[in-house]
């Protein structure tokens, strides 16, 4: 997993001592399961992100869509008074 994220540097976490114990039961490589999770919780936060921008952009494409049909329809706010 070193490969396409860099060198890689030493941090300390506080875990349970009970899933630290599990994990070391089962043979697991604690700091290879660790990053594996950070990865796939990094990947689904990115991918949140990316599916709210795009609500966000279909919003405002939708009420400039609204917005342009009302004024097409109706004209702006006060037209007949003004002197421009």
């Amino acid at each position: 997993m070193n490969a396409p994220f860099g060198p890689k540097r030493p941090v300390q976490l506080d875990l349970d001592a009970a899933l630290v114990e599990r994990a070391e039961a089962l043979g697991a490589s604690l700091a290879s399961t660790v990053e594996a999770a950070l990865v796939a919780h990094l990947a689904a936060g990115e991918a949140a992100e990316a599916a709210r921008q795009a609500e966000r952009r279909s919003h405002a494409e939708d009420h400039a869509r609204f917005t342009n049909a009302f004024i097409a329809r109706h004209g702006f706010w006060g037209e007949e008074f003004s002197t421009l």
